[in-house]
């Protein structure tokens, strides 16, 4: 007898909660979905902030940008590609643009990096590369940790 009340109870339990599954509100939604919807967003909500963001500081330069930097282009041009520079020196042969970025994460490897651009006397792009270093303090005391300049 107790087995049979018990299965009942679970038939009777299933049938309800996939009836009201299936059941709509006057607006044509169905509350048991927009609860379950609201249930998974919180959890995956609480789930990401348990994940830290990378802290990133600087001007990052995609390697696919630094391939369509061209010896000849203007430095119109190349700001147009990849923005201004935080940093830019005078050279005897032209101008430096540098571009430093880094990245530290909490779980694998951090990115320093700096992205050069050469221009010659005439202001035409001699040459575009990146370094993977940087000897001198930013002032901010966790990239110069990362940077090892601390």
């Amino acid at each position: 007898m107790k087995k049979t009340t018990t299965k009942l109870c679970t038939a009777i339990f299933f049938t309800g909660f996939l009836t009201g599954c299936a059941t709509t509100n006057q607006n044509g939604e169905n509350p048991l979905l927009n609860a379950a919807q609201g249930v998974a967003k919180g959890i995956g909500s609480v789930a990401s902030a348990l994940v830290p963001e990378p802290y990133t500081n600087g001007v990052y330069v995609a390697e696919t940008d630094l391939q369509k930097l061209k010896p000849g282009m203007t430095q119109s041009e190349v700001e147009r590609l990849i923005g201004l520079p935080p940093e830019i020196t005078q050279s005897e042969q032209g101008e430096i643009w540098s571009y430093p970025f880094t990245k530290i994460t909490h779980f694998s490897g951090n990115v320093n990096e700096t992205t050069i651009v050469r221009f010659d006397e005439s202001g035409l792009l001699a040459k575009a590369y990146k370094t993977n270093s940087r000897s001198s303090k930013t002032g901010n005391p966790l990239v110069d940790a990362a940077n090892g300049t601390n």
